[in-house]
């Protein structure tokens, strides 16, 4: 499959919900959202499409990892972690992750690239070709670049993010902040060599 493009910058902000929201349009877009603060909200409108279809990516992971699941059982788990990552419950639509269930996305994810991990680390003394490490590497780039547009689409779609209340406003700007940091953090993980902890940050 080879590297992704990035996206735009930023991050979409993944609420826990403490009231029912309306989804509009099948875009992910929020009609109001209810954060731990009781603050209401309203989106600004919806962000640009991305140029790449992630679930249609992640599919494109699984399968070029299927070709090797015979030489370690890591591939395996991987691939059923990342197919738990591709439950319909769990989207919108190819781009946007649904607001109650998305997050576990991330999770999935996290879980699958620490297989791939242990695979390159060989931790078990288990033999496998350079092409199958080739692909588990190749594998754990891509799931990270995707994550990371995942992470952007949800940051962009809440740019300008409205409270209702204006005295409520500082929350949910402090929201997106957090959500922001937490894509720094992401991309400092990245840089030491840990990509599957960078998808934890990305998911929060």
């Amino acid at each position: 499959m080879g590297s992704l493009k990035k996206g735009g910058e930023g991050m979409k902000l993944h609420y826990r919900f403490t009231a029912l929201a309306a989804v509009a349009g099948g875009m992910g877009l929020l009609l109001a959202l209810a954060v731990s603060a009781q603050v209401v909200v309203q989106p600004p409108g919806p962000g640009p499409e991305p140029a790449v279809n992630v679930r249609e990516a992640k599919q494109a992971v699984i399968d070029t990892l299927s070709a090797f699941v015979g030489e370690s059982p890591r591939f395996e788990k991987a691939i059923r972690e990342i197919t738990k990552s591709l439950e319909p419950v769990r989207w919108l639509d190819d781009s946007h992750l649904e607001s109650r269930h998305g997050h576990k996305v991330f999770s999935r994810e996290y879980h699958a690239v620490k297989e791939l991990l242990r695979l390159l680390k060989n931790s078990h003394g288990l033999t496998v070709s350079a092409a199958a490490r080739s692909a588990a590497s190749v594998a754990i780039d891509d799931l990270v670049e995707v994550d990371r547009l995942l992470a952007q689409i949800r940051l962009d779609d809440n740019d300008g993010l409205t409270a209702i209340n204006p005295r409520r406003q500082g929350k949910v700007d402090r929201e997106i902040q957090k959500a922001e940091a937490e894509m720094v953090k992401a991309d400092q993980e990245i840089f030491v060599g840990k990509p599957n902890k960078a998808i934890r940050h990305y998911g929060h």
